[in-house]
């Protein structure tokens, strides 16, 4: 099974400034990681995650975790649909 995790929410309305909502951290864990691990416990062979700030981003990922690629997004613009 592959997968995609769309994690490119910056996190304005949290107040956050210089990382993504997907690193917000939950018990001392950013919460991309519970997604990731939650996930290669399904069997998971590839998982993409596409989003901002990529080299924190992998920085999250479970080193545990193989086989997870970290994708920039390519810009939106800012604001809610």
């Amino acid at each position: 099974m592959e997968s995609v995790i769309l994690a490119a929410g910056r996190g304005k309305r949290l107040g956050l400034q210089q990382k993504p909502k997907c690193l917000v951290s939950l018990n001392n864990q950013p919460l991309l990681a519970y997604v990731v691990s939650g996930l290669a416990t399904l069997a998971t062979q590839h998982t993409i995650i596409a989003g901002d700030y990529v080299e924190l981003t992998q920085q999250a990922v479970p080193k545990r975790v193989a086989s997870v690629r970290v994708i920039a997004h390519t810009p939106y613009s800012p604001g809610n649909l």
